[in-house]
């Protein structure tokens, strides 16, 4: 069986294709993956296959644009910068398949899996790194606004609706469905809210402790489990970062996202939380230029590090809410301080909030006392510790991926 699994986003969005990948592999398929091509080295030395979908310099300039993470535009952004861009792209590569011998698994923001699904009969699995795109009138965040549980749901589903007509469909409408019209499609008018996910297969990369099913969410949904994958993770720790680990106490972590370029601000204060509590810190972040220009020597900083092998050693991380950093934490047992900042980082902190296993700051609110006072606070907690080494025995990653492959693999 051949299997394409395209992507449009981040290490957090790209990695966890990759340990899906490989289990596939392994289980005797054939595996491509479409992703910007920054992550072409990365998928190759996992052994899969490749297709370009964005190039490396496109990629950085979304990246470099602040916008990207402006709770009320950074959608925008993405869908002018990165989604409709794409589609073309992404259109081309599938086409490169058989539709009667291939099963895509695409991200929900490949939107031409559903346009070829819908066109050609594709068999199209949307993938789910993160639930934060599932709409409910039960439970319903969005972006980091939380309505009331007691909300009648008439009014929930308006908040939907003026959501997709005032943020959505100014960006998103119009060119897609210009790309509709040249397939011979109807057009629609409310893509994120009824067209998103196929209606053969939804898959949720996560357990469903994390996100327990909505009574309004797909029929189609299933639930597996984190994949776990991180780039490197068979390598063993640099020897610096070793010497600094063996050299004292646990330390916190503090990371803002392999795709964050504005983090001054929050490494500033991060290092002075740190200094406030007395405890060393391993700073983790792309671009060296966020730093401060001088750090103090219990203050250690990485460009990359795989966290699997990174966060058994550590006390404690703060960090933006990628689902991906944050299931790391989890299957580690370690206390998390999320910062969220917008797309799906809202949504992940009110759940590690609900299970017990951390807290979230609001990112203007981040300053160096108010950092070290949710840290002592959490690291002072004995249930939150107990909590977070019972939900790490619950996670089990090549079960999940086993458990993807046959979800998959049942749609031929």
């Amino acid at each position: 069986m051949k299997l394409f699994l395209p992507t449009i986003g981040s290490a957090g969005d790209v990695f966890p294709l990759l340990g899906l990948g490989m289990t596939l592999r392994e289980r005797g398929h054939e595996v491509v993956v479409g992703a910007n091509e920054f992550y072409e080295g990365f998928v190759r030395d996992c052994g899969l296959d490749f297709i370009q979908v964005g190039d490396r310099a496109a990629g950085e300039q979304l990246l470099n644009d602040p916008l990207l993470w402006d709770q009320f535009r950074g959608l925008a952004t993405i869908i002018n910068h990165a989604l409709l861009p794409a589609t073309p792209v992404l259109m081309d590569a599938i086409r490169r398949f058989d539709p009667a011998e291939v099963v895509i698994g695409a991200s929900p923001l490949g939107l031409a899996a559903r346009l070829a699904q819908e066109k050609w009969g594709y068999r199209v699995a949307t993938l789910l790194v993160q639930p934060a795109l599932l709409r409910s009138v039960h439970d319903t965040p969005i972006n980091g606004v939380e309505l009331p549980r007691w909300l009648p749901g008439p009014l929930k589903r308006l908040f939907y609706f003026n959501v997709d007509r005032f943020v959505i469909a100014p960006h998103l409408n119009g060119p897609l469905n210009e790309m509709r019209r040249a397939l011979d499609l109807r057009p629609i008018r409310r893509p994120f809210g009824e067209w998103l996910m196929s209606p053969t297969r939804v898959i949720g990369l996560y357990p469903d402790w994390f996100a327990p099913r909505q009574p309004d969410w797909p029929d189609a949904l299933a639930t597996t489990g984190f994949m776990l994958y991180d780039a490197g993770q068979e390598t063993p720790l640099p020897d610096g970062l070793q010497r600094f680990l063996e050299g004292g106490d646990a330390p916190l972590l503090f990371t803002a996202g392999s795709a964050m370029r504005h983090a001054d601000r929050f490494f500033a204060a991060a290092v002075d939380a740190a200094q406030r509590l007395g405890r060393r810190a391993i700073l983790v972040a792309h671009d060296r230029a966020q730093m401060p220009d001088r750090l103090p020597e219990s203050v250690l900083y990485v460009d990359y590090v795989p966290f699997n092998r990174l966060m058994p050693h550590l006390a404690l991380i703060a960090h933006h809410g990628g689902i991906g950093t944050l299931a790391q934490a989890l299957a580690a047992g370690v206390p998390q301080l999320i910062l969220p900042m917008t797309h799906d980082q809202p949504d992940n902190a009110r759940r590690i909030r609900r299970l017990g296993v951390g807290n979230r700051l609001a990112p203007r609110h981040a300053t160096g006392p108010r950092i070290a006072a949710q840290i002592d606070a959490l690291l002072g907690d004995k249930d939150v510790a107990r909590r977070c080494q019972r939900l790490a025995q619950r996670i089990d990653p090549q079960r999940a991926r086993v458990a993807t492959a046959r979800l998959l693999e049942a749609m031929v």
